[in-house]
């Protein structure tokens, strides 16, 4: 299981999953588009989706891994493109159910905001400021 879901308490394992929702996604599938705004988190449950900035690969993700979290949390469009590399189950929280964990789960606040740390150390080149300017509406259901 990714960072950000290890290490609750069952209250709060409890109360995340009562904020997800279970979505099947088919390969091939862009989950999230660099450039654009950040509505939802997700984590992956089963299958395996690949993120590329400036079209290069630079990481996979799969199950018990998350990603939404820092276009939500730094309120910034999408630093990267996710896009599903097989089948996959995503477990999905929208904008309002993100930010009320967020806001009432310190726990999981703390995971977040090192995850995120971690993701702009790695992701993302020093250089590049994630400053991108929204240029079109993007949710996992579009």
């Amino acid at each position: 299981m990714g960072a950000v879901m290890r290490h609750r308490s069952q209250r709060e394992r409890y109360a995340l999953e009562q904020l997800r929702t279970s979505i099947p996604v088919p390969p091939g599938k862009v989950l999230t588009r660099q450039g654009c705004p950040c509505r939802e988190f997700a984590i992956v449950v089963e299958g395996t989706v690949q993120v590329t900035r400036d079209g290069r690969e630079i990481a996979l993700l799969e199950a018990g891994e998350s990603f939404g979290e820092i276009g939500i949390v730094r309120g910034i469009a999408s630093p990267v493109t996710i896009v599903a590399s097989s089948a996959v189950t995503l477990e999905v929280m929208n904008l309002g159910e993100f930010r009320s964990a967020y806001a009432t789960m310190p726990a999981f606040r703390v995971s977040v905001d090192h995850q995120i740390d971690r993701r702009i150390a790695t992701w993302l080149e020093p250089s590049a400021a994630p400053d991108l300017a929204p240029d079109a509406d993007f949710t996992l259901a579009s």
